[in-house]
């Protein structure tokens, strides 16, 4: 992501990142998004994994489900017994522009996508959950493996799937935005 190597914020506008799935590693790509979004920007996680993993994850990390802070204490009664090397300089700091939405459901099914505002997000990263399990399965990442080619297809569907109903969503604004100047017009003709 070289648009992320700048230490300017992308934008002084509001955004709305959605992250569909889970990576084990995403405390940097969220620490990442904090320095480069406008304060007041939301992240979305969609994924199946359980919020008490979730929370053990982000904890390992400093960091609480919504993004501030974890508190010391809160993370050893988690069980992160340490934070981790990566972070040491800023372990214990929340993310100081964002803040982290998480949403249980799949990402890849349409019901878990129209919990998410498809309609108003800027961004949109796509993993998928099972790359979070593949993480410690070798057999599950072998190139050309049948697993490996069920998490493509999954990914692939969940970004069919987005792209979809990102669609379906600008033509319901456009239609409301058309509802609208039609009364406004009714509204001057009186």
């Amino acid at each position: 992501l070289t648009c992320l190597s700048s230490p300017e914020p992308l934008t002084c506008h509001l955004q709305v990142v959605l992250i569909l799935g889970w990576r084990h590693d995403l405390v940097s790509l969220l620490r990442a998004f904090d320095l480069r979004l406008a304060a007041g920007s939301r992240i979305y996680i969609l994924s199946q994994q359980p919020m008490e993993l979730r929370t053990l994850e982000l904890a390992e990390s400093g960091l609480a489900l919504d993004g501030k802070t974890c508190a010391e204490d809160a993370m050893l009664n988690m069980g992160a017994s340490e934070v981790r090397q990566e972070w040491a300089g800023t372990a214990g700091r929340g993310l100081a522009n964002t803040k982290v939405v998480h949403v249980l459901g799949s990402p890849s099914s349409v019901r878990g996508l129209r919990r998410l505002p498809i309609g108003i997000a800027t961004a949109a990263l796509v993993f998928t959950d099972a790359e979070a399990d593949a993480e410690g399965s070798a057999h599950l990442r072998e190139a050309g493996s049948i697993s490996q080619r069920l998490i493509d297809a999954d990914a692939i569907k969940s970004t069919i799937l987005l792209q979809q109903l990102r669609r379906q969503a600008r033509r319901q604004r456009a239609n409301s935005v058309g509802d609208v100047r039609e009364v406004a017009r009714g509204i001057d003709e009186n």
